[in-house]
């Protein structure tokens, strides 16, 4: 599953696998009635930009509380009332997770379609595939102008409107966070 976490100001690229339990036992599902202490814990394959990690994941109590061991590292994590935040010990983050496609699609709506010039930018961190534009180019509407790769995943950026590329400011191989300005559009006048 590919997702997109916002925690606090940042957007990091997360995949989620579960690993399959290894023996039959561990893998049948505890009933209502088993103790929360005795259900069984549930294994992820986690990659966070890039990075893959080992998640073991066990409820601790009724009332949401988890115990996650992160790479071996024991946490002790609760999800805040209506799922906008996550306890972290005595910490509370912040935390918004969606889908990477939606994601995306709320960032391009969310783009002013008023303004002259329009800044393509990465919704991810990720490593630039390519950039099939140079400046001066024309380029219409819905128009590949980027090709970021995160998690394995090439993912196309387009123009939101036709126009001429004024910059270019990144260029194959180069590693960009989320929000990086990738390719300033001039907009065409209306």
């Amino acid at each position: 599953m590919e997702l997109i976490a916002r925690i606090s100001d940042a957007s990091h690229a997360l995949t989620v696998e579960p690993i399959e339990p290894d023996d039959s036992a561990a893998s049948s599902a505890a009933s209502a009635d088993t103790p929360i202490g005795a259900r069984a814990s549930t294994r992820f394959r986690v990659t966070i930009d890039g990075r893959p990690h080992l998640a073991d994941l066990a409820p601790i109590d009724d009332r949401g509380g988890y115990s996650l061991l992160l790479d071996g590292r024991p946490f002790d994590v609760a999800f805040e009332p209506g799922g906008r935040g996550v306890r972290v010990g005595d910490r509370v983050f912040p935390i918004e997770v969606d889908d990477a496609r939606r994601a995306r699609a709320s960032l391009a709506a969310a783009r002013p379609k008023s303004a002259a010039n329009e800044t393509v930018i990465s919704p991810m961190p990720g490593i630039v595939v390519s950039i099939p534009v140079a400046a001066g180019d024309l380029v219409r509407a819905g128009q590949t102008v980027a090709v970021i790769e995160a998690m394995k995943m090439q993912n196309e950026l387009v123009a939101a409107a036709a126009g001429r590329v004024r910059e270019v400011r990144v260029k194959p191989a180069q590693i960009v966070d989320s929000g990086d300005a990738l390719v300033i559009i001039e907009r065409e006048s209306a």
